[in-house]
């Protein structure tokens, strides 16, 4: 069977951070959520991340090495943005098949198995809905800039699923699943900090450039298209649980179909 480790981040207070959240109690639901209902990778290995300066307190580091999850910490790559702690945690060595990044602000509500059932390198989930900022038309001319400078043909749009209209396409980064020891993670990380540090795209929030990293990746491996069922965004259904996906990112919001004490941490 596929072995693989779900990678994470547990952050303690951050101040220079846009949307603040509170990564503890995310961390701690998502691993909880994991043990109970991720099915055949329940007991996989689960690794949190943290930046140096952003410990989580002592009573999450309880309550998460309770659940069996090994917390590690290091340096941030671009302190303002913890959003880049993503491609650091998920560079980080390995002894699984394959490295699952998950997003903290995610809800694991059924049996995870069925997201290795591709061979492909990298298994992302395609985000076809319209909103974001670099998905509108209005940023044409960034994505073409960025397409311009790392050689990469450009896709053809694609309808959104909210207003059907013609949309850039990209993957969500919130969560991606790659096979170990490909260099996926150490090139996702390149490729995101040139763009964070070129300046070349119109973005005041650099946590967009973590995404649209993984556009110029799609040429340089084998891509899955992760279905929905694997990244249900509970807002984009007006905060409603419809079916039973194995995956809710529910984003800071209270999934109100799930029991009080599943929620709880």
């Amino acid at each position: 069977m596929k072995t693989v480790t779900i990678v994470s981040v547990c952050e303690g207070n951050r101040t220079a951070y846009q949307f603040p959240k509170d990564y503890q109690s995310m961390a701690i639901r998502l691993a909880k959520s994991i043990r109970k209902n991720g099915g055949a990778l329940k007991d996989s290995p689960i690794v949190f991340w943290y930046g140096e300066d952003s410990k989580p307190s002592q009573v999450t580091i309880d309550k998460l090495t309770a659940l069996g999850c090994r917390l590690v910490s290091g340096k941030c790559e671009v302190p303002e943005d913890p959003c880049s702690n993503q491609f650091t945690a998920s560079a980080m060595k390995f002894d699984t098949d394959y490295v699952l990044w998950m997003d903290t602000d995610m809800y694991v509500n059924g049996d995870l198995c069925g997201i290795m059932d591709s061979e492909a390198d990298v298994s992302m989930a395609p985000d076809t809905f319209s909103i974001h900022t670099w998905s509108a038309p209005s940023w044409d001319s960034n994505w073409d800039i960025f397409y311009k400078h790392f050689g990469v043909e450009r896709p053809n749009k694609i309808t959104s699923q909210v207003d059907h209209g013609q949309i850039n396409f990209y993957f969500n980064n919130a969560i991606t699943l790659f096979k170990n020891n490909i260099g996926f993670a150490e090139m996702w990380q390149k490729t995101a900090l040139e763009l964070i540090n070129s300046g070349m795209l119109n973005c005041r929030l650099q946590w967009y450039m973590v995404a649209t990293a993984l556009a110029v990746l799609r040429g340089k491996y084998t891509i899955n298209h992760l279905p929905e069922h694997f990244h249900y965004i509970y807002a984009i259904h007006d905060h409603k649980l419809i079916g039973n996906p194995a995956v809710i990112h529910y984003q800071g919001d209270r999934v109100k179909e799930i029991s009080d004490e599943d929620w709880a941490v």
